[in-house]
């Protein structure tokens, strides 16, 4: 990747404004001041491609359009044409592409504009200069905001009517409103202002959905405008103008719960805007693991760019210092292409390829991606799943690469062309040049009659010839130099990057940093562990051959569950598939639905044992199975018409077939016990050894955080007590004297950040340890006051104690206990340490508490001069009666 300076791309020295890439043809607009007026202007972007000294001239400006004020934001619509601007006249005004003025002759300075835009519709509400313009992602919407502290939803199917209008009347602002971002998936709107809150809004009702003020309370709003954003699966959005310990920071709010605990931090300066490439990228971290990131692009005053990819990352990818002699002002992406503007009336470009971020999905993998997370998919997702688009940009008939080339080939000598024309005229008519064809069809006019009956006659329009392709732009010698910014050794997003100036480091903060999970990427990460770090269910799976009346079905991944409306999603049946054994040297469990019995009967569902290749046993049902799971022990299949059936591993007997209130969305067996949750969100398990039910159909609908959340994993503890992991992080288990859910953990809180958690070598191998062990904290803050560290500990520990206990989870019980008696001892905490021993010399609570626990927690107040007597000598509250 090398940084492109693009020094046709220019308003006369003046400054831009804003510039948007058209996100289907190859064009890009920008607008701004112009003298005493405003400017806009349409560039063809393949003028990125030429060449010095390849062409006398090049294809740059195709259309230039004044304005009698200064145009403030500019916009495409997501079909690419038509655009729209806010300028200073308090107006919106609607432009939409006409035809191609010159498609033969030259194309430059001396030509003009090249292709015709038609002014629409001019939108007029607004009581003062409007800051800001945004198509809906779906098309049917555009909002405009303004100074006059409104912004309005208008009708883009139907201008000038108006949707709605956020004002001070219905929750709105106070302020200027300088900031606007349309959800992606469609269900939000958020709008940001001087009056230093960020408001979220419900598309389907136009009414607040929150208010945000924290990370904008310590905000100077110096910038004339700023662009916020969201991530192109709408988990996250981004937001500029912040401050966090009187430090800018761009804040990162999470989807449904609007958590505001992290935030991007290295800029001296506001961070003015925030663009996200419109679609993920996926690449392999140094463990080769497959991960899915969000590319961030960064402006801000201090005249710097950053990019930064999230989840999983600390660091920015990449910062560019000097980049600049002026503030940023926006930034657009094309593809995996990044245009930055900066108020010193300049324009880079930043062409990343595959090795830079990694690979870009395609349209179909976003629809998809959406599908898992909302179980439904952004409009212009699903038309083009459906087949009406096309998955990469394209461009116009009249502007396409060899039209806008062909007037430019390089001057032939005056012999040359003699000699073309001689040949020209022995060419008969039908195997005529491009040129002759182009001119004879150009001769044909057409007619038409409008509603009045009056005629209009217009020349027919024909695309240009083609030509060869047009090479690069040179970069001018005082473009950039190579300690103007910072490129790490490797560009792959999995290690972090650090810049050598000083200023771009990443500063700590009072609220956890950039390490964000994704619910759809960060499953194994969540992942409670079902047994050890053998299990084979997380091991490379060997190539065995099956039995012959086998085929080799595809393994099914287990992927996290949406609840949406009261329900869970539903997964798709399979035609085939198969999951690991636990507890077996490679055995899986093999399902074929559809399977043919012969003689025409019909079909079946088809379930077999196979271990190195060998089928143990095999099992013939009528339902089509769903979900499965199985050890050595137990073989555990959930089908479409609600039955669960139990089958014995060692010989595929079928045990029971049980009926439940629901498809089984996700099933599981640990050891002796096995779970159902079922797509009413109901919960079961049952310990098989003994044949009794443990947990009757609890509801998962109250553990669920916001209507985003998906829930990530579900085990089970060695009592049969369900442990159930949500994308937003957080850890719940069901409480069997309580009747409760209990909360385990919590995914990211700023305590998190006051201590490093356990130790390694103070974790069980009981499943919340595994959980915490796999959680990634954050870097300490070394500012946070030691007292308050201490006090954030104990909390930490006390909330990890008696989740363990309610879960009656004995490891994890243990070891947490013994930390905990540790750090009491170590702050002489008297009261607390005799709160403890008692609940450790009771009987009753919690169950089934070795003895040699007791034992080793005395041991410790022993060690301890100032504690001792609580062990030698019990007062009598220490009594059991």
């Amino acid at each position: 990747m090398r940084v492109r300076t693009l020094p046709w791309l220019h308003h006369e020295g003046q400054t831009f404004f804003s510039i948007h890439a058209n996100p289907v043809y190859d064009k890009i607009a920008t607008c701004g001041p112009n003298e005493k007026e405003g400017l806009v202007r349409i560039w063809n972007l393949v003028a990125c491609k030429v060449k010095s000294g390849d062409f006398e001239e090049k294809p740059t400006i195709l259309a230039s359009i004044d304005f009698p004020t200064n145009v403030n934001a500019i916009r495409w619509s997501p079909n690419g044409k038509r655009f729209a601007c806010g300028s200073d006249d308090k107006q919106v005004t609607i432009w939409e592409y006409g035809f191609r003025v010159q498609s033969v002759g030259s194309i430059g300075k001396r030509a003009g504009n090249l292709e015709l835009y038609k002014n629409l519709h001019t939108l007029a509400y607004h009581n003062m200069e409007v800051t800001g313009v945004e198509w809906s992602p779906c098309g049917r919407f555009l909002a405009s905001s303004s100074l006059d502290n409104r912004v309005v939803i208008w009708n883009a199917q139907s201008f000038p009517d108006r949707v709605a209008v956020l004002n001070s009347k219905n929750g709105g602002h106070s302020d200027s409103v300088k900031g606007i971002a349309w959800d992606p998936i469609g269900t939000y709107f958020c709008t940001q202002s001087t009056d230093k809150t960020l408001k979220v809004w419900r598309c389907e009702h136009w009414k607040l959905e929150t208010t945000i003020e924290d990370p904008f309370k310590e905000s100077v709003f110096s910038a004339i405008f700023f662009h916020l954003d969201w991530s192109p699966d709408g988990q996250y959005l981004f937001c500029p103008m912040a401050k966090n310990n009187n430090l800018p920071i761009c804040q990162i709010i999470t989807r449904g719960s609007w958590n505001t605990d992290r935030d991007f931090v290295g800029h001296r300066k506001g961070v003015v805007v925030v663009k996200c490439c419109p679609r993920l990228f996926e690449y392999k971290d140094h463990k080769g693991i497959l991960r899915k990131v969000s590319i961030i692009g960064m402006g801000s005053s201090d005249c710097a760019l950053s990019l930064w990819a999230i989840p999983f990352l600390l660091r920015p990818l990449i910062v560019f210092h000097h980049l600049f002699n002026e503030a940023v002002v926006d930034l657009t992406w094309r593809g995996s292409e990044l245009f930055a503007a900066s108020r010193d009336g300049t324009v880079r470009h930043l062409p990343f390829t595959e090795k830079d971020l990694g690979r870009m999905l395609t349209m179909h993998e976003m629809a998809d991606e959406c599908q898992k997370l909302y179980q439904t998919c952004p409009t212009i997702y699903r038309e083009i799943s459906n087949g009406k688009l096309d998955d990469f940009p394209k461009s116009l008939s009249a502007t396409n690469l060899e039209d806008q080339l062909s007037p430019f080939k390089a001057r032939k000598s005056s012999r040359e062309e003699a000699n073309q024309r001689s040949e020209e005229e022995r060419i008969p008519e039908k195997t005529q040049t491009p040129e002759k064809v182009l001119q004879s069809e150009r001769a044909t006019q057409i007619e038409t009659k409008d509603d009045k009956g009056r005629r209009r006659i217009q020349p027919k329009f024909i695309s240009s010839i083609s030509s060869n392709e047009m090479p690069e732009v040179p970069i001018p010698p005082k473009s950039l130099n190579k300690n103007d910014f910072v490129l790490p050794s490797t560009s792959r997003p999995d290690e972090s990057m650090d810049s050598p100036e000083k200023e771009s480091r990443v500063k700590p903060s009072k609220r956890k940093r950039v390490h964000i999970s994704s619910s759809s990427e960060s499953d194994g990460e969540r992942e409670i562990e079902n047994l050890d770090r053998n299990d084979p269910q997380t091991s490379t799976r060997k190539e065995t051959v099956l039995a012959a009346d086998f085929k080799r079905p595809e393994l099914r991944t287990v992927e996290p569950l949406s609840f949406s409306q009261g329900t869970l999603a539903i997964p798709d049946l399979k035609k085939s598939f198969s999951i690991n054994v636990l507890l077996t040297n490679g055995g899986t469990i093999e399902i074929e639905n559809e399977w043919t019995l012969g003689g025409g009967i019909g079909k079946a569902t088809k379930i077999g044992y196979v271990i190195d290749g060998d089928a143990k046993w095999t099992l013939i049902t009528t339902s089509p199975v769903l979900v499965a799971a199985g050890n050595k022990y137990w073989c555990l299949t959930g089908s479409t018409d609600r039955y669960i059936q139990l089958i014995d591993s060692s010989c595929g007997r079928l045990v029971v077939t049980l009926v439940l209130d629901g498809v089984p969305v996700r099933v599981g067996v640990q050891s002796h016990f096995a779970f159902a949750l079922t797509s009413t969100g109901h919960f079961y398990s049952w310990n098989l050894q003994e044949t009794k039910l443990v947990v009757n159909g609890i509801s998962v609908s109250d553990i669920i955080a916001s209507e985003d959340a998906t829930i990530s994993s579900v085990n089970l503890t060695n009592n049969g007590v369900p442990i159930i992991g949500f994308s937003s992080g957080n850890l719940f288990t069901y409480s069997l004297n309580f009747a409760r859910w209990v909360l385990l953990d919590r995914g990211t809180t700023c305590m998190s950040r006051c201590f490093d958690g356990l130790q390694i070598n103070e974790m069980s191998q009981g499943y919340l340890s595994k959980a915490l062990r796999k959680r990634i904290r954050s870097d300490l803050v070394p500012l946070v006051n030691p007292n308050i560290r201490s006090i954030c500990k104990e909390s930490q520990l006390e909330e990890w104690l008696a989740g363990s206990r309610a879960a009656g989870s004995i490891q994890d019980f243990q070891s947490i206990c013994k930390v905990y008696a540790r750090f009491l001892i170590e702050h002489n905490n008297e009261s607390k340490l005799r709160v403890l021993l008692k609940e450790l010399r009771s009987p009753c609570d919690p169950p089934s508490i070795p003895s040699h626990l007791l034992t080793s927690i005395e041991s410790l107040i022993r060690s301890s001069k100032d504690l001792s007597h609580l062990v030698a000598s019990p007062d009598d509250s220490l009594v059991i009666f």
